[in-house]
């Protein structure tokens, strides 16, 4: 598959996402509140200072590397899980020889959003500009539902991130040597998934033994960690709302690249067989443009 046809250039994405995280989280208020900034806002510094010549390149390598000083002098057992994630995975920019304007192989780590809510499923990976968004199937009578009548969130955020691992497999980025983030804004999930269990209800504790067979399967690792909510960016394609009608494209053009390669092989459709009865890919006239 090609996943090429989604890496051009779309700075400009990755830079209206921090755009909207500096209205929310006031960069200038940083040096008194290290503790608040999660693994979503370090990831955004970290992927804006390896752009180069990018509108934010400066401001964010100046940023990164006094997180870095500050993080450095916090003891490793009061370090948070953003702390310890920047020291991990932060390399200097470098650029080849042979033309300024290109990084050398080094790779940031892959970070993918997934959410969910009663409207439907949210992916969004913001280094190549793409959000992908699945809608519930209302009809089944498979969708667990909870006393108010409504669909179990719990269930519904694990589904997320099942579908966010099987569309990474689909578009073979475990193959490709990026080191792979998920992040979700439910404790419960990331707290499951790194257990490897769950409560039986809903068949929950089934659902994290599916998705550690699949990522086994596929020798796939993947580190899970927690993010607010209002930092995931992946809560408005969870809703059926998108930023711009060329995100809209792009999810499309996707599915109908996934049809073409697979054709009508049981594998790698963007939907995960055990899910087919109940949720479906969105199209145009599924979703709503909405402004930041």
């Amino acid at each position: 598959m090609r996943v090429d046809i989604f890496c051009k250039d779309k700075t400009h994405i990755v830079q209206t996402y921090i755009d909207d995280i500096f209205i929310q989280f006031n960069i200038l208020s940083i040096r008194n509140n290290i503790a608040l900034l999660n693994i979503g806002h370090i990831n955004s510094y970290m992927a804006l200072a390896h752009v180069p010549d990018g509108k934010f390149q400066a401001m964010a390598l100046a940023k990164v590397r006094y997180l870095i000083r500050r993080v450095e002098k916090i003891p490793q057992y009061k370090r948070t899980a953003a702390q310890r994630y920047l020291l991990e995975y932060w390399r200097e920019p470098a650029f080849q020889y042979n033309d300024p304007r290109s990084p050398v192989a080094f790779r940031l780590p892959l970070v993918v959003y997934a959410d969910a809510s009663r409207w439907g499923i949210g992916v969004s990976i913001p280094s190549i500009g793409l959000s992908l968004a699945w809608y519930w199937d209302r009809v089944s009578d498979k969708l667990p539902v909870g006393r108010d009548n409504q669909i179990v969130m719990s269930w519904a955020e694990l589904i997320a991130v099942e579908v966010a691992i099987h569309t990474l497999i689909t578009m073979k980025f475990h193959r490709m040597g990026y080191p792979l983030v998920l992040l979700s804004d439910n404790k419960g999930v990331v707290n499951a998934l790194n257990a490897g269990r769950w409560k039986d209800a809903y068949n929950l504790d089934g659902i994290v033994d599916r998705i550690e067979r699949t990522c086994g399967r596929h020798k796939m690792f993947m580190e899970i960690y927690w993010v607010p909510s209002y930092a995931n960016i992946a809560d408005k394609p969870s809703r059926g709302r998108f930023v711009s009608k060329e995100g809209i494209r792009d999810m499309v053009r996707l599915w109908e690249e996934v049809d073409k390669c697979y054709g009508h092989s049981r594998r790698g459709r963007v939907v995960p067989k055990a899910l087919k009865p109940l949720i479906h890919p969105a199209h145009e006239q599924d979703i709503t443009v909405t402004s930041l």
